[in-house]
């Protein structure tokens, strides 16, 4: 497993432990991603972990020199985040051109989330706002108090 982003996992010793790597370097990555396959001195599988922000890492990984196929499947999570918006840089997750991958599937964002026991729950909603009494303006007037009314004025 490689993480693509700027996390340092030398510092880690559980993913140093569990044979994870980082980079942000195109050339590593590339390296790595070429030898994956299904030939006897290859690795069988590899899988690549990228923040929105190291895409660009991914797409300079084809112009390294490497043979560097295109990925079986590439996962966006929080997909309503990159939906529509070809402004900004993290978009060309969306580009078949840029990020080759064989199959794309795009995650929405999680609204349901899982209790105590493991079931799954929606989201408690937000208090409903404290409804006001009355539409008027309040008034003190000889000690008592009323709505403001049109011969008030």
């Amino acid at each position: 497993m490689v993480i693509v982003s700027s996390l340092d996992v030398a510092g880690r010793d559980d993913l140093v432990a569990a044979r994870v790597m980082s980079t942000t370097d195109p050339h590593t990555l590339g390296g790595l991603v070429s030898v994956v396959g299904e030939e006897q001195d290859q690795t069988p599988a590899l899988t690549v972990i990228c923040t929105y922000d190291s895409l660009n890492k991914l797409e300079e990984t084809q112009y390294t020199g490497y043979a560097v196929p295109p990925f079986d499947l590439a996962v966006m999570d929080e997909a309503h985040r990159i939906a529509s918006r070809a402004d900004q840089k993290w978009a060309i997750v969306n580009d078949a051109q840029r990020i080759r991958a064989d199959r794309r599937v795009y995650h929405p964002p999680d609204l349901r989330r899982a209790g105590a026991d493991g079931l799954r729950r929606p989201h408690p909603r937000p208090p409903p706002p404290p409804r006001r009494r009355g539409r008027g303006v309040l008034r003190q007037q000889h000690g008592q108090r009323g709505r403001l009314r049109k011969e008030d004025f």
